[in-house]
């Protein structure tokens, strides 16, 4: 079968009974104690409490899964949180399922949640399909409204947030970073939909000291296309290549959308204790 991620040196990957029980003690809280108070639970009771899952590296086995995990779309313009589902996005075939995996999470109100997405350490993969979804009036509506207030689309892998990497020509051409990335954009009064991603994802690995390899970046290149889909057999299989896809995905001009991925590997000599020096420039 599929190699399954290796554990954390650390210990289990789940959590132990006593930060179960207070996630669920903060969780029934929430809204009724001040923040601080919820914070100070977090911590009571036992040592265990103390680990956050994420704090320790973990290590993956050449084509293991690596879990793609989706948070809330965020507005600076509305400060007004929306479930990522909100907008049509395709959904993972076993049904949505919250995947907060400490207490930092719950305690910051983060909407963690799984997807269809399936990656695979070390595997590139081109233009692959995730799902069609037909576009109702609300859901371009939603669509619309959301890229007029300047939506961002949050993902998490390994821990670390989805960066969107940009130019500033102000800096002489210096690369800054931004977390998450535009639902899509507007145009001379046409709305574009961002439905093709590229994920480029950065590993590390040092034999001498530890098996296996490690997560060390994570950006995500938003792309709007119309791709070409064909079928074969059962499957239905898209094309993003400039010969099969037009430029831009217009929402008014479809009723249907294709949501696609590729997955990109690169090997990074950043090491894990310094992966979040670019979020901090």
């Amino acid at each position: 079968g599929t190699p399954s991620p290796v554990q954390n040196r650390a210990g289990s990957r789940g959590e132990g009974p006593a930060v179960a029980a207070a996630a669920g003690m903060v969780r029934q809280l929430r809204g009724r104690w001040p923040p601080r108070a919820l914070a100070a639970l977090a911590v009571v009771g036992s040592v265990e409490a103390f680990y956050l899952p994420g704090v320790a590296p973990k290590e993956y086995d050449a084509g293991g899964l690596v879990d793609l995990k989706v948070n809330k779309l965020t507005s600076v313009k509305t400060q007004l949180p929306y479930g990522y589902y909100t907008l049509p996005y395709c959904k993972p075939t076993a049904g949505i399922q919250d995947s907060v995996e400490n207490l930092g999470e719950i305690l910051t109100g983060d909407l963690i949640e799984n997807s269809p997405y399936e990656v695979k350490m070390l595997v590139n993969q081109t233009c692959r399909m995730l799902c069609r979804q037909t576009l109702e009036k609300h859901h371009k509506d939603k669509f619309r409204s959301m890229i007029d207030d300047d939506y961002l689309v949050n993902w998490i892998v390994d821990n670390l947030p989805a960066a969107t990497r940009y130019i500033r020509k102000a800096d002489g051409g210096e690369f800054v970073y931004m977390n998450g990335f535009p639902v899509g954009f507007e145009r001379g009064g046409l709305y574009y939909v961002h439905n093709h991603v590229k994920l480029d994802l950065k590993w590390h690995s040092n034999p001498d000291l530890y098996d296996g390899y490690r997560i060390v970046g994570f950006e995500v290149e938003p792309h709007s296309m119309t791709q070409a889909t064909r079928t074969d057999g059962s499957q239905t299989i898209a094309m993003c290549d400039e010969n099969t896809a037009t430029p831009l995905f217009e929402l008014d001009s479809h009723s249907e959308i294709v949501f696609t991925y590729d997955v990109r590997w690169h090997y990074s000599d950043q090491r894990w204790a310094s992966r979040w020096d670019n979020y901090l420039k």
